[in-house]
């Protein structure tokens, strides 16, 4: 036959287990916006990291070709008997300074794209020609092919290029990376 379900007085527990669910509901949402909240701050300071890097690049770039014009202007003198070899020595120890600085500088630019693309949630692929790129993030193959490749910023052809693996929408040359 028909029946009835009536909870009999059980001293309240049923209120106090929708309390304690209250209580649950509350404190998992409090997780989420505190989640929420830091992958927001996460992703802010990665990407303030890589533009003050990259902005940072762009000027050391800069003092490497002003280095670069340095040395050629003391090899002309110390040619021409105007200064000695000691300023020929000097300069290019300025230069060898600003390039190592530029490659230091590359590296970390390549460091905090990663912190972004990992803020991000992940999902980047390095491009295939990226000598700044290390190896064990890139393919044997793709590691081997760059193995003998050096940045122009090293061989000192004049070169002045984006931070090797970051990939961007707008392309660079030298007379973008100067503005």
């Amino acid at each position: 036959g028909p029946g009835v379900n009536w909870p009999i007085p059980d001293g309240g527990r049923i209120r106090a287990d929708i309390e304690v669910q209250d209580a649950l509901q509350q404190q998992s949402l409090a997780q989420y916006e505190f989640a929420v909240l830091n992958a927001v701050k996460e992703v802010e300071d990665a990407l303030i990291a890589y533009q003050n890097e990259h902005v940072r690049y762009r000027y050391l770039a800069d003092a490497v070709d002003a280095n670069r014009r340095a040395v050629s202007l003391a090899r002309a003198q110390y040619n021409e008997g105007v200064a000695d070899f000691l300023v020929v020595l000097d300069s290019q120890r300025s230069l060898y300074a600003a390039q190592a600085e530029l490659v230091e500088c590359r590296t970390n630019t390549t460091l905090h794209a990663i912190a972004v693309f990992k803020a991000l949630g992940g999902g980047w692929e390095p491009l295939v020609s990226s000598p700044g790129v290390p190896a064990t993030m890139r393919s044997p193959a793709t590691a081997a092919e760059d193995a003998s490749t050096t940045p122009s910023d090293i061989r000192g052809d004049g070169g002045a290029h984006p931070p090797a693996g970051i990939t961007s929408p707008r392309r660079y040359n030298k007379t973008s990376i100067r503005r």
